[in-house]
């Protein structure tokens, strides 16, 4: 199955936000510093193929990463670069 990283997907929950139920994202754990931190560790970029085989292990679930990353983008830490199929992260550490 397909990470909800592709950008078809994050796209359209950044487009239609109202659309999206954050409610889906689990409690308890800082979901958007560890996505930002695995792709830091993957140097400051992350494919969806990547996505598939790094975030799973993290704890990351297939049906509610695409709201974590929706959030990310709209903060202006995290640029999806449709071309490559890419998360890039924008922060200090990527400089």
């Amino acid at each position: 199955m397909r990470w909800h990283l592709s950008l078809s997907l994050a796209i359209a929950a950044i487009a239609a936000p109202a659309l999206a139920d954050k409610s889906a994202v689990p409690p308890g754990t800082d979901w958007k510093a560890l996505l930002v931190g695995a792709i830091e560790a993957n140097g400051c970029k992350m494919t969806e193929d990547e996505a598939e085989v790094k975030l799973p292990p993290l704890g990351f679930g297939y049906d509610w990463t695409v709201f974590v990353l929706q959030d990310l983008v709209a903060e202006g830490k995290l640029v999806l670069e449709e071309e490559t199929q890419t998360v890039i992260a924008k922060t200090e550490a990527c400089s």
